[in-house]
């Protein structure tokens, strides 16, 4: 993953607002996860290997053809793509 060290700071610092409470505990050269950390991280770990993989997989997911927003063809594919709301 390419992410500098201020956007990934400022990732973890959003991402502790939403779920009210630290992931990480810092302290001078002390850097551990909280109990917090500890149970949300095989949670992002799944999500980055999930999404690792559908970007791999880019090449050939841009030669298929997707049923516009809102419309559904039976497709498993489609139905994802309208699952997280992306627009072709």
């Amino acid at each position: 993953m390419h992410v500098t060290q201020p956007a990934l700071t400022k990732g973890v610092q959003k991402l502790e607002q939403e779920l009210g409470g630290p992931l990480i505990y810092r302290e001078r050269q002390l850097t551990q996860l909280t109990d917090l950390g500890k149970e949300v991280l095989p949670m992002l770990e799944r999500t980055l290997t999930s999404a690792e993989a559908v970007r791999r997989r880019a090449p050939e997911f841009q030669r298929k053809e997707v049923a516009p927003p809102g419309e559904w063809n039976g497709n498993h594919n489609d139905r994802a793509f309208l699952m997280v709301g992306v627009s072709a």
